[in-house]
């Protein structure tokens, strides 16, 4: 495959956006508006996702809303994935030649994802917060598995660009892509700033808001999610915004569950957002 950077990578490029063009223009109008809310839910789901990610923290909706919107994605989760099954099996692309197929795979993958956030952001934070030792250990030391197996996986560069290329490959690939680096980030912020909560509670750990008070568990969700766009090179985010780190810490274990937070999530994150933004050149053969 060649690089969009070079001669025959661009024509390779402009030939492919102009033949979606000419099958986007051969659709039926259902078939036009199926492709055009499909490409929306591609577009708009990171946002999605950041948005939900931001109302539970803050506050802005109650722990009880979110538990209902979670299970009410999961009730609707199967009825749209049979939906999205049965447009697939009648062309075996889910691209624009097939837009029904399309549209509901990008309703399904929506779906799916914010039905993660929320409900990862219930069950770890009841964990850390109201479960007994043995039964939060459980939770949190699987959800820490297999958050740390997908980071350890990122953080391998040849994975990483395996994995790019792969999801650029799909139809609106890159929106894809985009949407599961942000997931991604919302997972492991939310694991780390629940592990962390549940190691103060046990005395493990000691924090304390700059104000003098106790973190909350969202306190620590959000001191996670400082240090990551702190981490982000070149916009200075926080100092832009004159957000000040929320929480300070002593003692050494916490400074390892950062350095542990920024080698496995934001290093390889970040690295792989860039891989996607430069549109995957780096990540073809």
């Amino acid at each position: 495959m060649n690089d969009p950077d070079t001669p025959d990578g661009r024509a390779e490029s402009q030939t492919s956006i102009f033949a979606r063009m000419q099958t986007f223009k051969r659709l039926s109008l259902t078939g036009r508006i199926r492709a055009l809310v499909a490409l929306s839910i591609f577009i708009f789901s990171p946002l999605a996702i950041i948005a939900s990610f931001g109302v539970e923290i803050s506050g802005l909706i109650p722990f009880w809303l979110s538990a209902t919107m979670a299970l009410l994605l999961l009730l609707v989760g199967p009825f749209i994935g049979d939906r999205w099954v049965n447009s697939a099996a009648t062309s075996p692309k889910t691209t624009l030649e097939n837009p029904s197929g399309l549209m509901w795979e990008s309703i399904n993958m929506a779906t799916e994802l914010l039905s993660w956030v929320f409900g990862l952001y219930v069950l770890l934070h009841w964990a850390a917060t109201s479960f007994p030792w043995v039964l939060q250990s459980i939770v949190i030391g699987w959800f820490t598995l297999s958050g740390l197996a997908i980071a350890v996986t990122m953080s391998i560069e040849n994975a990483r660009r395996w994995i790019v290329r792969f999801l650029l490959k799909l139809e609106f690939g890159i929106f894809v892509t985009l949407t599961c680096i942000t997931f991604e980030i919302v997972y492991m912020t939310i694991l780390f700033g629940s592990l962390t909560f549940a190691l103060q509670r046990h005395g493990l750990v000691l924090l304390h808001m700059t104000s003098g008070m106790r973190p909350t568990a969202n306190d620590v969700i959000i001191f996670y999610l400082w240090y990551f766009l702190n981490a982000i090179p070149l916009l200075d985010i926080t100092n832009a915004v004159h957000w000040v780190v929320p929480i300070t810490y002593k003692g050494a274990l916490t400074g390892v569950l950062l350095i542990c937070y920024k080698a496995l999530v934001i290093v390889p994150m970040i690295a792989t957002l860039v891989l996607v933004l430069k549109g995957g050149s780096k990540a073809k053969e």
